[in-house]
């Protein structure tokens, strides 16, 4: 039986699917759900409330999704989608998801990826307690281009993609013959 639900994530229309048996490492009884981020590298898709079963990556108790990412990702990351629904009881214990049957990663921790898919997410834990999910592609960084300004000007050098941490800062350097000093250093790292 397939559903065919439109949801609206950060102004585009997203389509997911949902069936059972679809992905290559999961039982017949696992849910399973399509997710399409091309052209949103930055995107995330909210995964309804549903309860987990069946087995995958030889793991008990999973849903599982296909992920197609744009070519601007970098990073995936799942977690539980509380912002839609707060009343969801969370799983206690060893919570975990995977990419590709990978390294098992908690929810809400990123994950490298490469290349645009399809990839297969799975979270599994014992029990079937019903859970809803969100998939958030994270974009590669984007650098600024070249600039120059005059003497005694600034302009403000954008970079994103970047985590803006506690001494964690990128650092610039400016090309002889010109000098950078600290204090001409405005940054916002998004």
């Amino acid at each position: 039986m397939k559903k065919q639900l439109t949801l609206s994530v950060f102004g585009f229309l997203l389509s997911l699917i949902t069936a059972n048996a679809q992905a290559p490492t999961c039982e017949s009884i696992v849910p399973f759900w399509q997710v399409n981020l091309t052209g949103q590298p930055q995107g995330t898709v909210y995964i309804p409330l549903h309860s987990r079963q069946g087995d995958c990556c030889t793991d008990n108790v999973c849903t599982s999704i296909e992920v197609i990412l744009d070519t601007g990702a970098a990073m995936i990351e799942m977690g539980f989608d509380i912002v839609n629904h707060s009343n969801q009881a969370i799983p206690s214990g060893s919570l975990r998801y995977q990419v590709n049957c990978g390294p098992q990663t908690p929810p809400g921790v990123p994950i490298c990826i490469s290349g645009v898919g399809p990839h297969y997410v799975t979270f599994c834990k014992p029990g079937n307690n019903p859970n809803a999910y969100y998939i958030r592609s994270i974009a590669k960084p984007t650098f600024p281009k070249p600039d120059s300004v005059r003497v005694g000007c600034s302009t403000p050098l954008v970079l994103l993609g970047m985590k803006d941490t506690i001494g964690d800062s990128p650092t610039w350097n400016s090309i002889f013959p010109y000098t950078l000093h600290q204090t001409d250093i405005r940054e916002r790292v998004v």
